[in-house]
């Protein structure tokens, strides 16, 4: 019989977390799964796996007797889920991601909480980027415990080598970080002779509307489509245009690079991590300054570089590394 996993997520089925869908959909086949979600999601896609809403550990609890797990699984470090596992003696697995790792030492309390529950002998593993190893290590995390992946990305959805449009796009969740009001002010520049698409989801879309408006409307601002659409929309670009906040520097490892690489789109990406350069593979390019960006998106993306980066996508694909999550799975 196949094992019985019980994924605990917040804001489940979230739109500027896909990552979450694809893992769900690598592992539906072997495993008898069952989700339950904290909260509600900002905004809900389409064709989300069966979950169910819990406002408390009592009906957690009350879920867990009744569809009798083998595992307890969640996304993003938390209290909740390792805390819940222990309670009811229940191996447990985490998968973290970004944002959740940003921290500035010492740890901060909620950071030492969340660490506490991972020494235990249920914790089967925690599953994280390269770049986030060493700040689990000085927060206490026993190192035999982290295992690298890369982002969780399905690149057969997107590989597509046929020709590509010749315009510009940003994607994601519409956050302080991701700071697309600079994607717009490059847009209204009018420098770079191409179209500029904005995918924007959720929270500062409508101030994103607003500035548009002030800045001329030069940029396309797009409703959100639905996962399953969004291969052709990459198909309509050239470059993927990505920016950093003056402040915020603290974007992870998009998955909309591998996503733009499968689809033939071209990456420009600040440089705010020596791993950024990394990920992107030498499959684009990775920018110093905005004037340094708006040269390279002026010129076409190197035939090159192009072929290469259909190659360099390939290494956050979901079928090469789920193992690393289904491994500890087997284990139990």
């Amino acid at each position: 019989m196949p094992k019985r996993i019980l994924y605990i997520l917040q804001q489940y089925p979230e739109h500027s977390e896909t990552y979450i869908r694809t893992e769900i959909e690598a592992v539906r086949e072997r495993y008898e799964l069952s989700i339950l979600s904290t909260s509600p999601a900002h905004l809900v896609y389409d064709d989300a796996f069966p979950f169910r809403r819990i406002t408390s550990y009592q009906e957690a609890y009350a879920a867990i007797d009744e569809f009798k797990p083998d595992i307890l699984h969640t996304h993003w470090l938390n209290e909740m889920v390792p805390n819940i596992a222990i309670q009811k003696g229940l191996p447990f697995t985490l998968r973290s991601h970004s944002f959740d790792t940003y921290w500035s030492p010492p740890p901060p309390d909620y950071v030492t909480n969340a660490i506490k529950p991972l020494h235990h002998e249920l914790c089967l593993g925690i599953l994280g980027f390269q770049y986030v190893q060493q700040r689990f290590a000085e927060a206490g995390l026993p190192m035999e415990k982290f295992h690298v992946v890369p982002p969780v990305v399905n690149v057969s959805h997107f590989l597509n080598r046929s020709p590509n449009g010749k315009d510009v796009l940003n994607v994601g969740a519409a956050i302080p970080k991701k700071n697309m009001e600079q994607f717009l002010q490059v847009a209204a520049d009018r420098r770079i002779d191409r179209k500029f698409r904005l995918y924007p989801l959720a929270y500062g879309t409508p101030q994103l509307h607003d500035l548009n408006a002030q800045l001329g409307g030069a940029t396309e601002i797009h409703s959100p489509v639905q996962p399953d659409l969004m291969p052709a929309e990459y198909k309509r670009h050239e470059w993927l245009f990505i920016n950093e906040h003056p402040k915020f520097k603290s974007f992870g490892l998009p998955v909309c690079v591998a996503e733009a690489q499968a689809s033939g789109v071209g990456v420009c990406i600040p440089g705010i991590r020596p791993d950024v350069a990394e990920y992107v593979g030498g499959a684009g390019f990775v920018y110093t300054s905005l004037e340094e960006a708006i040269e390279i998106l002026s010129k076409p993306y190197p035939a090159e570089m192009r072929e290469l980066g259909f190659e360099v996508a390939q290494r956050s694909d979901i079928s090469r590394h789920i193992h690393k999550l289904t491994d500890l799975w087997d284990r139990v």
